[in-house]
């Protein structure tokens, strides 16, 4: 499971830290950080902002994922930070879905156990997301540091 799971409009993530803890014998690796999801429906005006998210290794920090005619559109990013994680920031829409014209503004993804730091990963569209003044300084990648 995802920490924070988003499928409303008008929803806000903001001002938090969120960590996978690999520490104190805790053994329960999370799928990742935050998912926006919409299977089947719209979701849009979504805000995260000052978010921390760390040490997801083996899942995704911020996944928005459209499935079965599902829409994600609109959503606002400022200052997330990605640290440590397999995917930083996954954009999914299956053959009849989008991802479509969400914005991210600043913030960074590094360090290390990237297999990706953003990907598009879609058959249905997935375009117009915006990226200002982001960084992605990955130590290493095995895919690559942006894949589309």
């Amino acid at each position: 499971d995802y920490a924070i799971g988003m499928n409303g409009n008008s929803a806000a993530v903001e001002h938090v830290a969120i960590f996978d803890w690999h520490y104190n014998g805790c053994q329960h690796d999370a799928a990742g950080g935050i998912i926006l999801e919409a299977h089947g429906r719209e979701l849009e005006s979504i805000r995260v902002d000052n978010v921390l998210l760390f040490q997801f290794t083996e899942g995704t920090a911020l996944h928005l994922k459209a499935t079965s005619q599902g829409r994600i559109a609109y959503a606002n990013f400022q200052n997330v930070r990605v640290r440590h994680a397999k995917r930083g920031i996954s954009l999914e829409a299956d053959e009849d879905s989008f991802v479509h014209s969400n914005t991210w503004l600043a913030g960074a993804m590094s360090g290390g156990g990237f297999e990706v730091g953003i990907i598009a990963n879609a058959t249905g569209a997935c375009n117009e997301n915006i990226f200002y003044g982001a960084v992605v300084e990955t130590s290493t990648s095995d895919l690559a540091h942006v894949y589309v």
